[in-house]
């Protein structure tokens, strides 16, 4: 790519793939891709009146000031002020949260929902064992299925 490296990454909560992509590509913006965040309550949390709010913060344009307040006041709500995975989301909203992200255009791109049907288009026309030029016919026949879909 010349050098050039992509200017934002939607990303999983991975601490080794955070690391390489703070090495490999620094000026790349990240943010979490929604749907990590979701499992994840469920796991550490379990509250789906938590999970209601948490969206509402994660999803939500405020200001700074707004967004602490509102913060605040869930946390209270469910009693959430010793969580560890709550507190570990505080610390990394820079990653998450609508209010700090407002500045930075990604297209309405939350979740790797649009890699992942991509991933799942191509898989049938490929295999492990594919050679190159029937790599090439194969991707060749897929595009020609999508634009004639």
């Amino acid at each position: 790519m010349h050098g050039k490296y992509p200017i934002l990454v939607v990303i999983d909560g991975d601490k080794a793939m955070s690391k390489a992509l703070r090495l490999v590509m620094p000026t790349a913006i990240r943010r979490f891709f929604s749907l990590y965040l979701e499992q994840n309550m469920q796991m550490n949390v379990g509250d789906s009146g938590f999970t209601q709010a948490f969206t509402y913060c994660m999803l939500t344009y405020m200001t700074d000031l707004e967004f602490e307040s509102e913060w605040l006041e869930v946390i209270d709500m469910f009693g959430l002020q010793h969580n560890e995975w709550v507190k570990m989301m505080y610390s990394k909203r820079k990653l998450w949260a609508e209010t700090f992200l407002r500045s930075t255009f990604f297209g309405g791109l939350r979740s790797t929902q649009r890699p992942e049907s991509i991933n799942a288009f191509l898989n049938p026309f490929l295999h492990h064992k594919v050679k190159l030029y029937e790599f090439m016919s194969h991707i060749n026949r897929a595009m020609s299925r999508l634009r004639n879909n």
